[in-house]
């Protein structure tokens, strides 16, 4: 089904030295986009980690042709993090929305949707995230190259699970690129509804594991409850730092 949608996510690793300017000039960034973002783009939410030079941007674009646009209207600010940061762009799109292949889109890596909860849903229009909820997690994973197939199938059945037995869940989408690695976008209502999640899925994200190596990022400080949960696995938090701003449709 079109999701009519383009959704990136860039994760950037910053100078030491310069987290602060690095910091100073999204700020400058989000307060631009406040004053001028047109309808068009959906979603722009920036995340830093609290001990780490590093950080992620997750945007929401109506159309692959709002992003050019975008690209081409903010070259001075991404030039400008440029400087003082490296980054990748996780490029995720409907299979009708692929984008233009041309020098802005060249460095990003492109993963097509192949399956989620509500086809038909957006991605969440803007990040609430201020330690409470929804919860959102980005996670990776990098397939064995002889497993692609079953790694398919195993998912899917999470997603059926999902569907089945997970009303807390908000958003629950995969994308893949050439089946080397699968993304997956996940939010939760609330803690309990994560750890409903949790304990349904676990035998099957076991599974998952025996295909592939993971990765988790979670966007947004985490609740009391769900670290004392998660605390033994070490989790990778970027908190919530500034955002264009969007009520909610």
């Amino acid at each position: 089904m079109k999701r009519a949608q383009i959704e990136t996510y860039t994760k950037f690793r910053i100078e030491p030295e310069h987290k602060d300017m690095f910091r100073d000039r999204v700020s400058a960034f989000a307060a631009a986009l406040n004053s001028t973002t047109p309808d068009q783009i959906l979603r722009y939410d920036w995340f830093v980690h609290p001990d780490l030079p590093e950080a992620a941007a997750i945007a929401l674009f109506s159309s692959s042709d709002a992003y050019q646009i975008h690209l081409n209207n903010e070259r001075g600010h991404y030039e400008g993090l440029r400087e003082i940061s490296t980054s990748q762009t996780d490029l995720l799109h409907d299979r009708d929305m692929r984008p233009n292949q041309n020098s802005d889109f060249a460095s990003q890596r492109l993963f097509e949707f192949t399956e989620g909860l509500q086809a038909n849903a957006m991605a969440p229009t803007s990040a609430e995230a201020n330690g409470s909820d929804p919860i959102e997690i980005f996670t990776r994973f990098v397939i064995q190259p002889d497993k692609a197939r079953q790694f398919r199938s195993c998912a899917h059945q999470v997603l059926d699970i999902v569907n089945e037995q997970d009303p807390g869940t908000l958003r629950y989408d995969w994308y893949y690129d050439d089946d080397s690695q699968c993304l997956a976008m996940d939010t939760y209502a609330d803690p309990d509804a994560m750890f409903a999640h949790m304990k349904n899925c676990a035998a099957k994200h076991h599974e998952l594991l025996d295909y592939s190596v993971m990765t988790t990022e979670f966007l947004g400080e985490l609740p009391e409850d769900v670290m004392a949960v998660v605390a033994k696995y070490d989790p990778y938090i970027l908190h919530f730092y500034c955002g264009i701003e969007r009520s909610k449709s």
